[in-house]
């Protein structure tokens, strides 16, 4: 026999409620029993936000720092929206509505927000900051020095944005050396200058054929006119870079008198084709062995004078060909090695110099 105490599927079935029931018992909680009518329940709709951005522009201009307005009327549009944009504060100021009371020197910070709705998305905030009881922040500061441009904000200078106050300062600078009034290739010459402000200046030639600089000493190299240049960079926060000052001298050519006996310096001079000879000259002192130019000595064969009477034999040397100078007589040296195919011929010598200059004596082989 079938167990009395058992449930059946069907009894089973009818104790579980069905969705339908459900339903049923859930629109009967929200409509009443049926036997006396319920007011119906109003439904809130469901908060929607749109798509389309908007932009959010301050239309109106804070009070100057310092102007002793108390309060401001600040104004902003959202567009292409049109909706109502809201304002708060940061700072020693308040806003109500759209009035701000300034309460207090410092910087203030007004923030214009947008919420959007269904049509428009949110506007990304936007901010306007002023000074409060202070001069104002606007403009370049690199006007007259030891002069505060603000005490309440950050500053945009030569270096970067700074703290206030920053007084930028700008710098001169002098030389405080004279070039030698007789300046020769060879020679050097230590400059200096000094800047406004204590710093130190740097220097760099701007005619490097003719002179360069390393730290302060300036080697003269060439003939020409050198010109050395001053320079300083200034130094963060507040010392500006100096406008660049220049110093130019000229340089003076050796004092060469001219060959020295035997050799003539305006008639023809005999030589042995061949033969070593001798060119001696004196340039005022020890100049060094780098006199002479690339190149040079150097000669060319040239038309032998007409009619003009040699100046006699010049004596021929065992030394090898090359410069040498002595200390003791102040002579340099030159020896010229000739070739004996120019035995019958004439030819120029040209002896051209670092300093720019060059002398010339005529041979007959």
């Amino acid at each position: 026999m079938p167990n009395p105490t058992a449930a059946s599927p069907r009894a089973n079935r009818a104790r579980v409620p069905s969705m339908i029931s459900i339903a049923c018992v859930v629109l009967l909680g929200a409509c009443g029993d049926g036997a006396s009518p319920v007011a119906p329940r109003s439904l809130k709709p469901s908060l929607s936000i749109g798509t389309t951005p908007q932009t959010i522009e301050f239309t109106s201009t804070p009070p100057a720092a310092g102007s002793g307005i108390t309060s401001y009327a600040v104004q902003a549009t959202a567009t292409p929206s049109g909706l109502p944009v809201a304002f708060a504060t940061e700072g020693p100021c308040s806003v109500t509505g759209n009035i701000v009371s300034l309460l207090a020197q410092g910087v203030c910070t007004i923030t214009a927000t947008q919420p959007g709705d269904d049509t428009y998305a949110a506007a990304t905030p936007v901010t306007q900051f002023f000074g409060i009881g202070e001069e104002s922040c606007q403009g370049d500061i690199n006007g007259s020095p030891d002069v505060p441009i603000c005490t309440v904000c950050e500053v945009i200078g030569y270096w970067g944005t700074f703290p206030c106050p920053l007084d930028e300062l700008s710098q001169t600078l002098v030389f405080t050396t004279t070039p030698p009034a007789s300046a020769y290739v060879g020679d050097t010459y230590q400059v200096g200058a000094s800047s406004s402000l204590g710093l130190t200046p740097a220097f760099s030639s701007l005619t490097t054929p003719v002179c360069t600089v390393a730290g302060t000493t300036v080697t003269l190299v060439g003939a020409g006119t050198c010109t050395v240049a001053a320079d300083q960079p200034g130094e963060s926060p507040d010392k500006l870079p100096a406008p660049q000052v220049t110093q130019s001298f000229a340089l003076t050519a050796w004092p060469f008198t001219g060959f020295l006996s035997p050799i003539s310096n305006t008639k023809p001079n005999t030589a042995k084709a061949g033969s070593a000879v001798p060119v001696k000259f004196t340039l005022g002192g020890d100049r060094g062995l780098a006199i002479l130019a690339a190149g040079f000595p150097t000669s060319v064969q040239v038309a032998c004078p007409a009619g003009n009477t040699p100046s006699g034999s010049v004596s021929a040397t065992a030394a090898k060909s090359g410069l040498s100078y002595n200390v003791l007589t102040g002579v340099y040296t030159y020896v010229w090695e000739t070739k004996a195919s120019w035995k019958g011929t004439c030819r120029l010598l040209r002896v051209k110099l670092t300093d720019n200059t060059t002398h010339e004596a005529t041979f007959t082989f």
